[in-house]
């Protein structure tokens, strides 16, 4: 009797292409949390930026000015949120992330309450949910992909 068995290495195996779109989506919704929503890294609003500072942004008074609005949304050149990008993609992981400069920037709203990312939390809940639908079809399609159309059985435990 003859069993067909799946390769689990190609079934999770979901190739860099996937891994820098995948990556490429995960920033795009950052971006639009942060700039749109005006939220951090844990779902809240930011708190309000400083009364001078407010002003001064909705005048626009600053050199290199993207948009005049008192928002707290991280936003003044859009250098910072720009820069968020795939910083190494493989067949097995992405890992997205800023250039020093603009880190420093991020490491500067942590300090004032407005975290984008943290150590133990890199992404909010909602793109790591939308990164693990993704993964998780992903697999589904491999697994048809790779069973061929036959009925496959799994064996857990020791061999």
């Amino acid at each position: 009797m003859a069993m067909q068995i799946v390769d689990s290495q190609k079934v999770v195996n979901l190739g860099k292409p996937f891994f820098n779109k995948l990556g490429n989506l995960m920033s795009d919704m950052i971006r639009d949390e942060t700039t749109v929503k005006g939220q951090s890294v844990h779902g809240h609003k930011f708190p309000p930026l400083s009364e001078t500072y407010a002003q001064r942004k909705a005048a626009g008074k600053f050199k290199r000015q993207s948009e005049a609005s008192a928002r707290a949304n991280l936003v003044l050149t859009f250098d910072m949120m720009q820069d968020l990008q795939v910083v190494r993609a493989t067949r097995k992981m992405v890992r997205i992330g800023w250039n020093a400069v603009e880190s420093a920037k991020i490491q500067g709203n942590i300090d004032m309450g407005r975290p984008v990312t943290l150590p133990g939390k890199p992404v909010s809940k909602t793109v790591l949910a939308m990164a693990m639908g993704r993964m998780n079809r992903q697999v589904k399609l491999n697994i048809n992909k790779y069973a061929d159309g036959n009925k496959m059985t799994w064996e857990m435990g020791k061999k």
